[in-house]
């Protein structure tokens, strides 16, 4: 029912509908939450992504969200302000997984999208390789079994300094935990810090942010 309900004429009634299917996760109720996260209201795009938040934690609608979103976000039949909403909303919830349908994008024809692309790819790496699908695909193939934690870790000696900001703020922000970095330390001492995230991770946050397996 409610499923049914976040594609009613009426925006309000599409807001609470979302907003609701963000308690009862599933792949269904994902997939339905993920298609609102492009509609043409903004407050319903704000609750679905509050919905959608809200179900990460269950694997499966996790799944369904992603794949949605990178099915509208690589339809060519679209909008391509439909599908950057998606590329946002993909990269608004850090979804990692989401890193090779961003490469895909890359090479897209609208250039709207493929900027959107590159830009998500910077975002959830935290690393920039400029629209070189081989350098991300790289990048991908060595890193798509470690925590993005581990992402932001690794970009806190990154050459850009807005690239080594980005990434500590949202260390710190992720992990709660704060050794002195600022992204305009000496390298010497940038590299110091990032030892001791590294063995905070390997300590306690590989415990604290990797789920647990049955």
């Amino acid at each position: 029912y409610l499923t049914v309900r976040t594609a009613d004429e009426d925006a309000e009634v599409r807001q609470w509908a979302t907003r609701l299917l963000g308690e009862l996760p599933s792949r269904e109720s994902a997939q339905a939450v993920a298609r609102r996260m492009v509609d043409d209201d903004v407050e319903v795009r704000r609750a679905a992504l509050a919905a959608a938040r809200m179900v990460q934690g269950d694997p499966g609608a996790r799944e369904g969200t992603r794949s949605q979103l990178e099915e509208l976000a690589s339809d060519g039949a679209l909008p391509a302000t439909v599908r950057r909403a998606a590329v946002e909303a993909l990269t608004d919830l850090r979804e990692p997984h989401a890193v090779p349908c961003m490469i895909q994008l890359l090479g897209d024809e609208d250039r709207e999208v493929s900027g959107a692309a590159r830009w998500s790819l910077m975002v959830l790496t935290r690393q920039d390789f400029g629209v070189d699908q081989d350098q991300w695909s790289r990048f991908w193939a060595t890193n798509r079994q470690r925590h993005r934690i581990e992402w932001l870790i690794d970009s806190l000696t990154h050459e850009s300094r807005d690239m080594r900001r980005a990434a500590g703020d949202e260390l710190k922000s992720i992990s709660k935990e704060y050794f002195g970095y600022y992204d305009d330390l000496p390298e010497e001492e940038r590299a110091r810090v990032q030892g001791l995230y590294r063995e905070w991770w390997e300590q306690e946050g590989r415990k604290r942010f990797t789920p647990r397996t049955t």
